[in-house]
């Protein structure tokens, strides 16, 4: 059986799983969804191909349209489609439970029914409880207007991080928008950040 066979029997096999958490079986994009309240969740799964085998690591994540839909307002770079595939956070298993990258690695048929099940685990254990809690916009401001490190790896690009928070405050009618915007770029030139210039036109778009 091809690698490219056994990653579609994998994504399968997964999908089938995950609908006992609400998700669609059918993978678009090796990524399965299921809604929330003003967005998506989803699981996405990426290959790492090699000559005999592959490697799978698996990430949650979660979007909230209207958050998205501010942030992308202003980005030429993205066609309207991958603007509507965007995240507002998320992360990787393996980060989420062991601190780093977790693979898991198939060369044959046999072992994709064990691998779907110990993702399956990981996901129940670690992946769902994340998607359940940052499913609510609050939970998600209050993590992404962080800048400890330990909040990097759910958005881990600074500039961006920013722009989010300062979205998600704005669309909940928070009355301090000018101070967070002024402690996000304080933070970004602390940290000689590259898309400090794009925060703040955002910022004063905002405005």
């Amino acid at each position: 059986m091809s690698i490219k066979e056994l990653q579609k029997n994998l994504l399968s096999s997964v999908g089938e799983k995950l609908t006992a958490f609400g998700f669609g079986k059918k993978a678009k994009q090796q990524s399965f969804y299921r809604s929330i309240e003003g967005g998506w969740a989803c699981v996405h799964l990426s290959f790492i191909n090699h000559a005999d085998d592959f490697d799978v690591t698996v990430d949650v994540a979660i979007r909230f349209d209207e958050v998205e839909d501010l942030v992308n307002s202003k980005n030429n770079l993205l066609t309207k489609k991958e603007k509507e595939r965007t995240c507002t956070l998320g992360i990787e298993l393996g980060n989420l439970s062991v601190g780093e990258q977790k693979r898991w690695s198939i060369s044959s048929e046999e072992q994709i029914s064990l691998v779907a099940d110990s993702i399956l685990e990981d996901f129940e254990k670690f992946g769902n409880p994340y998607l359940l809690k940052y499913s609510s916009v609050n939970s998600a401001y209050e993590l992404l207007s962080s800048d400890e490190k330990s909040v990097w790896k759910h958005c881990p690009f600074h500039a961006t991080r920013a722009k989010k928070a300062i979205a998600i405050a704005k669309l909940l009618g928070q009355s301090d928008i000018q101070g967070q915007i002024s402690t996000r770029k304080k933070f970004l030139q602390e940290m000689k950040d590259f898309g400090l210039s794009d925060f703040v036109s955002f910022a004063n778009s905002l405005s």
